[in-house]
């Protein structure tokens, strides 16, 4: 029995969570008309066909800089623009139009309540970069102290260390001469006996 309900709530779980996975796609294109469904699915088409048609025009190293993790993609587009060719460069133009067209045919199909969810969504979106931009933001100052305070300190604990060297260099240069004069001492009592 406990096996059967343990199945069954496996089950649920995973039907409710595949649910929230497409909701938010459902909840975007759920007042579409089909006309909208079949633009917006032209829209995605031109948008990887452009994709892949960019990617074979790439040399071995434009691709190597683009397959490049360790920097963000506003970063590593940076460094690729200079290296791209005229003919790259007037392909990705007339692609930026062929997707403006694309994508004003289908702001020209939307409703006034259409417009004005994408236009609460965009806002949304916005406020949530800012807010993603301010905390990072916060977090490198935050940085930055921490790493001004680690090295006050350890300016401190060096100065300190320097101290105790400098105080146990001398001990040790006086404990030296107290040896030297000892030593000479007993070699001068032994010349004289």
């Amino acid at each position: 029995m406990i096996r059967i309900l343990t199945v069954i709530n496996l089950f649920l779980f995973i039907f409710s969570s595949y649910n929230r996975t497409y909701a938010q796609h459902d909840t975007l294109t759920e007042g579409f008309s089909n006309i909208q469904r079949a633009l917006l699915e032209t829209h995605k088409q031109l948008l990887k066909a452009n994709r892949e048609e960019f990617k074979a025009t790439l040399t071995s190293e434009q691709r190597k800089l683009i397959e490049r993790k360790t920097i963000n993609r506003k970063r590593r587009m940076k460094i690729l623009r200079p290296t791209l060719s005229t003919e790259q460069q007037e392909l990705l133009a007339r692609q930026r139009i062929a997707i403006r067209e694309s994508r004003d045919k289908l702001r020209e199909t939307l409703s006034l309540q259409q417009q004005e969810i994408f236009a609460a969504r965009r806002e949304a979106l916005r406020v949530r970069r800012e807010a993603l931009i301010a905390r990072k933001d916060s977090l490198r100052a935050k940085m930055e102290t921490l790493k001004t305070q680690k090295e006050a300190s350890h300016e401190y604990i060096h100065k300190k260390q320097r101290k105790k060297f400098e105080h146990l260099k001398k001990e040790h240069q006086k404990i030296k001469k107290d040896l030297m004069k000892e030593r000479d001492s007993l070699f001068r009592g032994q010349l004289q006996q």
